[in-house]
């Protein structure tokens, strides 16, 4: 009698993980079948955190291709200022959105497009802008010239630094 028992519970048993092994061959069966072992794509460029890959930088410190100072005749330029997104931070440069820019621009409009990245991270537009115009007035001394002038007389309004003064910007 208790050898029935016994044998009876080992045939419960045996059928139970009989039942759990149809089961889940059967749900693995079903994921393959609807495809959903592989992930969809998102349309989102996959990130790479290698760090060394940040490092890219062009001979004026910016994280973009060499630019020619002189515009290729038959190209368009464009730039583009910003904070760590337009510099394209924990991405690879051509994923940046300038060089993406620029790919889109050239094949949409069918002309040669640059788009010059000067972002720079944790830099917001007014000190952009003052890290440029000290740039700019850099490059016109050293080439004999000691004012470098505004387009906007108004500028200096939208920059609280008060470097700019009535259109011109001067350094010290």
């Amino acid at each position: 009698m208790m050898d029935g028992v016994a044998g009876q519970r080992r045939g419960e048993i045996l059928l139970l993980l009989g039942s759990v092994a149809v089961v889940l061959l059967l749900a693995e069966a079903v994921v393959r079948l609807l495809g959903l072992a592989h992930p969809r794509p998102t349309g989102y460029a996959p990130v790479n955190a290698n760090r060394r890959a940040l490092r890219e930088k062009n001979t004026r410190g910016y994280r973009d291709l060499e630019h020619a100072l002189a515009k290729p005749a038959g190209t368009r330029r464009l730039l583009s200022m910003g904070d760590s997104f337009a510099w394209g931070a924990g991405i690879q440069l051509e994923d940046a959105y300038p060089q993406r820019l620029a790919r889109a621009l050239t094949r949409r409009r069918r002309e040669t497009w640059e788009v010059v990245n000067l972002a720079l991270p944790g830099m917001g537009t007014v000190d952009h802008a003052v890290q440029l115009a000290d740039e700019a007035l850099y490059q016109a001394k050293t080439r004999g010239r000691n004012r470098v002038e505004v387009l906007d007389p108004n500028a200096h309004k939208a920059l609280e630094t008060g470097v700019f003064a009535k259109g011109v910007a001067t350094r010290g």
